[in-house]
């Protein structure tokens, strides 16, 4: 496999998979997906990460988890599983899976036991009465009465994902266990859900609202005790991997101090920056900013480079890119110091599947607000716009392979441009283990230099609607490394396109 080094991540550019999209019309995600590891081995990818794809009822698209050491039969059986993990690993790519460590869905048994006040009568948080203010990140209140026991359960999502009680040790040991159970099976690593969401502390304050009226979710996440759990996870699954697996972390914060916070000798290997991900327009100014805090803090650390996922609208649709911006993003991608994660079709600029009706969504985040909107008295047009810009449903659709066989066989194409700087990436030491100055802009132009010993490179972003001569960055008629094929001279890089250049 690529990257053969203890810290094997830091020279693995993942792609992540979102399971649903690779089931629509397919006997089975997991047999798509063992097919097509070819694909992925020549487009430069070594690592995938696979979002839920054990049963459930899907309430949240797979983010309930009913039973956490199975397969749903929808994305296939346990042999299509280990067919898949024996065709990635044959081809050089590991294989790291979504752990959803925070809930359980209200059908998993150890919830079903704890509405009968069984053996895990404590495993979820219960209480006779509303103990705080609370609101689901969903919306309304996160408590939820269980006429069966009598009780209210904390639910920090929808009602049916029940927060597992972690100031009981025996869900701390539970848990462990679930990883076990996977590392056995082969996989190497965990993308671990809003892990800083654990329910480790005290939860009788309530939490305060903004100057809009909205919530601040202050006490019902990064609790204390967080951090020993995830201690405890850390060195249990290092043990168990000889330090070999790799923990990714998903922080529920826009607070780069706090999500970096979770990263450590420890805890996490990283964390997802979702300032930098989820950035709503592609400016440079704003992109400067990011940049410039990641450098500052994460030093030596490795941050998560990313602007995509199953949890935000594509980044071509976001952005408005055209195939150039395109190019760009995939230049920064690569060649800035940090692990890329490429979101599935990113590779060949696919954009938004547009949702028009009620019927066509499937994200209980947006359906949740359109019902919300529709019990207030709202119209249909004023519910379908709410259920519109909550909806992440934009980019689950199918991956469009037709598309990727498409530009697959086109000089100039995203995807050739895509391989080409994966390919490169993973042959230059100096952009996966360099050291990164700090990024400069300078007429709309941002460049950073990455060094290795006596390789150094120097990268222009050229987000400017204007070409601009070479020697404004000290450069003097040398020919780029790498560049959009928008570079028009040995003196200029043109506008909206990027290039690499070997400094002497």
């Amino acid at each position: 496999m690529s990257g053969q080094n203890e810290n094997w991540w830091e020279d693995t550019v993942f792609c992540e998979i979102y399971m649903p999209a690779f089931a629509e019309g397919n006997k089975s995600a997991f047999a798509l997906l063992a097919s097509q590891i070819e694909y992925y081995k020549e487009l430069g990818i070594g690592g995938l990460w696979l979002t839920p794809f054990y049963p459930s009822p899907k309430v949240d698209n797979g983010y309930d988890v009913s039973d956490y050491e199975n397969v749903d039969a929808v994305y296939g059986t346990w042999e299509d599983f280990d067919n898949f993990m024996n065709a990635a690993h044959a081809g050089g790519i590991r294989v790291i899976v979504d752990m959803v460590l925070n809930h359980t869905s209200t059908d998993h048994a150890w919830f079903r036991s704890s509405l009968q006040r069984s053996s895990k009568e404590d495993w979820y948080l219960w209480s006779p009465s509303i103990p705080n203010n609370w609101e689901s990140f969903f919306g309304g209140s996160a408590w939820e009465w269980a006429e069966e026991r009598k009780e209210w359960y904390y639910h920090s999502f929808a009602k049916e994902q029940a927060d597992l009680n972690y100031r009981n040790p025996e869900v701390i040991d539970a848990v462990s266990e679930v990883l076990a159970f996977w590392l056995k099976r082969g996989v190497d690593g965990f993308r671990l859900d809003v892990i800083n969401n654990l329910s480790a502390g005290a939860y009788e304050k309530d939490n305060p609202s903004g100057e809009t009226g909205v919530q601040l979710h202050i006490y019902d996440v990064n609790q204390a005790g967080v951090e020993g759990i995830l201690q405890t996870l850390r060195c249990r699954t290092d043990v168990l991997s000889n330090g070999k697996a790799f923990l990714v972390g998903e922080i529920s914060s826009e607070e780069l101090p706090v999500i970096y916070h979770y990263m450590g000798h420890e805890l996490l290997h990283t964390t997802f920056n979702f300032n930098l991900g989820s950035m709503k327009t592609f400016d440079a100014g704003r992109l400067l900013e990011e940049l410039r805090q990641m450098q500052a803090l994460y030093k030596k650390d490795q941050p998560t480079l990313f602007f995509g996922s199953h949890d935000m609208r594509r980044a071509a649709s976001r952005f408005g890119l055209d195939s150039s911006r395109i190019k760009v993003l995939c230049l920064l991608q690569m060649t800035f110091r940090g692990i890329p994660f490429l979101y599935y079709g990113e590779e060949i600029g696919m954009r938004d599947k547009v949702y028009r009706s009620r019927d066509d969504a499937r994200d209980c985040q947006a359906l949740l607000a359109y019902e919300q909107v529709k019990k207030r008295g709202g119209s249909d047009k004023e519910a379908m716009k709410a259920l519109q810009e909550k909806s992440r449903d934009y980019s689950r659709g199918p991956m469009d392979w037709e598309e990727a066989a498409r530009q697959k066989a086109k000089a100039g194409s995203v995807y050739r441009f895509y391989r080409e700087m994966l390919a490169y990436r993973n042959a230059e030491s100096v952009l996966r283990k360099g050291s990164c100055s700090e990024p400069q802009e300078k007429y709309g132009v941002i460049s950073y230099d990455r060094r290795n010993g006596d390789k150094k490179l120097r990268i222009l972003l050229n987000l400017s609607e204007r070409e601009r001569p070479l020697t404004d960055w000290g450069l003097y008629g040398v020919k780029p490394a790498v560049d959009t094929k928008a570079v028009f001279s040995d003196t200029v890089i043109g506008k909206n396109s990027a290039a690499v250049y070997e400094l002497s």
